[in-house]
């Protein structure tokens, strides 16, 4: 009996194999919305771009002011100390609690020192961390601390002003301008610092509790999701047309999905911290 001819693949040319380009990675919604109509107004939906690809185009120039919103674990901190703050070569980051286990040791990865002197010498120590001491003192009330906490801040502030050429860090900007009455001495930076080369890098949970100016001064605007009409509102106000866009856009970014707003031309990009 003649063996068995087995057939086999040579010479048979299969059908090639067409795979599907992997879907980026925000909000499938937001990705297929394409332009939507918002209150008579039509816009088109901010494209979407990977956290590499964003940063291969976002290089802020020193002198220009960043502002960051966003609700607890939203991913707003580490925006700044990954996106951000590795790219200042004098910084100083006003901290404003006594422990913070993910901020502090990313830091000092960075090379930041912790100080609680509110003296600055931009050439032995470039990059610092200003905490001072919150521990009540000896026949000291709560009143004389916030005094003495105030002191301390507003001295760095002066010598940030005098000397040019700083950024300066405020994980949550709130406590000093609002609690701490520092609101003056902050818009003369965001106000002023350009020209002096001093940039501005804030960020917050609630943008109706912080001085407008943080984001009328701001070059570059990053906003986490929100349901909240009142921060919302707060925020469109700097944004003219985009306010009902925004009102439509924010409360359907995903977590950790940022709307980035380039505030000098009004271009916007959706992208991803990457935690």
């Amino acid at each position: 009996m003649p063996p068995l001819k087995v057939p086999t693949s040579r010479g048979i040319k299969l059908p090639r194999l067409r795979l599907n380009a992997p879907p980026p990675r925000g909000s499938s919604a937001l990705n297929n919305a394409g332009r939507v109509v918002v209150r008579g107004h039509e816009f088109e939906v901010p494209e979407y771009q990977s956290e590499d690809e964003f940063l291969r185009t976002f290089k802020p120039a020193q002198g220009e002011h960043i502002t960051a919103v966003g609700y607890t674990q939203s991913g707003k901190t580490t925006l700044m100390t990954h996106w951000v703050l590795p790219a200042r070569e004098h910084c100083v980051v006003l901290a404003t609690k006594r422990r913070d286990p993910v901020l502090y040791p990313t830091l000092k990865k960075l090379g930041f020192e912790m100080t609680d002197k509110p003296a600055l010498d931009v050439e032995k120590h470039p990059l610092v961390i200003y905490r001072p001491d919150k521990t009540r003192r000896k026949n000291e009330t709560a009143r004389d601390v916030k005094v003495r906490l105030r002191a301390g801040y507003a001295e760095v502030l002066g010598e940030v002003e005098e000397d040019g050429g700083w950024g300066i860090y405020g994980d949550e900007i709130r406590f000093l301008a609002k609690d701490l009455k520092l609101e003056e001495e902050l818009e003369v930076l965001w106000l002023q610092g350009s020209s002096e080369l001093i940039t501005m890098m804030v960020s917050t949970q609630r943008p109706v509790a912080i001085p407008t100016v943080a984001f009328e001064s701001a070059s570059h605007l990053f906003l986490f999701r929100t349901t909240d009409r009142r921060n919302i509102e707060r925020i469109a106000e700097f944004e003219g047309a985009n306010e009902a866009l925004l009102n439509w856009l924010l409360p359907r970014l995903e977590q950790h999905e940022v709307l980035y707003i380039e505030t000098r031309t009004g271009r916007m990009v959706r992208t991803k911290v990457e935690i």
